[in-house]
């Protein structure tokens, strides 16, 4: 038979060599190029030939490992809880696309500038000496050792309102 003939079959795995494996090219190119592939991530990649209605066997799989990047951005922060003089902040982990996230940056917008008031190795800050009944505005980045993410949409929490003050006392008016 003629080599041009045959068609190949390249099948991909991101769940170890023993995974399930899914087909992303079939045709009679020699080559082919392999997109959306995650940041650090181990990949398994095999490749099988067809002569009309025979399918050989697939080839052992063959291990490469994309490189990593900076992380994804990070969901906006939530509100955890707020008093009159703090707001303390939460959110969820971001994709860290291959590398351990050192950790996350909190800036808050003042005057139109965005200044970085918290750094946090965990998934939480608090943010003290607030004043109180103001609007506070936030965003989020996290950083591993390829740098810094973008950062997180923009949120906005308000502190708690002074108490009111102590009323008088009540009086009789009719007895």
């Amino acid at each position: 038979e003629n080599p041009q003939d045959l068609n190949y079959e390249v099948l991909l795995s991101d769940r170890g060599k023993e995974g399930k494996y899914k087909s992303i090219y079939s045709g009679e190119a020699l080559s082919c190029r392999i997109e959306d592939l995650r940041p650090g991530t181990e990949y398994f990649v095999c490749v099988s030939a067809r002569l009309d209605q025979a399918v050989g066997c697939p080839s052992l799989p063959a291990p490469f490992l994309t490189p990593p990047c900076k992380p994804d951005a990070p969901p906006a922060p939530k509100l955890a809880s707020r008093t009159r003089n703090s707001i303390s902040l939460k959110w969820l982990a971001a994709a860290d696309n291959g590398s351990h996230i050192d950790h996350y940056v909190v800036e808050w917008e003042t005057n139109g500038a965005w200044t970085e008031i918290a750094k946090s190795k965990s998934k939480h800050a608090l943010i003290p000496k607030l004043q109180p009944a103001t609007k506070y505005t936030f965003r989020l980045a996290a950083v591993n050792q390829f740098g810094k993410s973008d950062f997180s949409p923009v949120v906005w929490y308000q502190t708690c309102d002074s108490p009111p003050p102590q009323p008088l006392p009540p009086s009789l008016s009719q007895a």
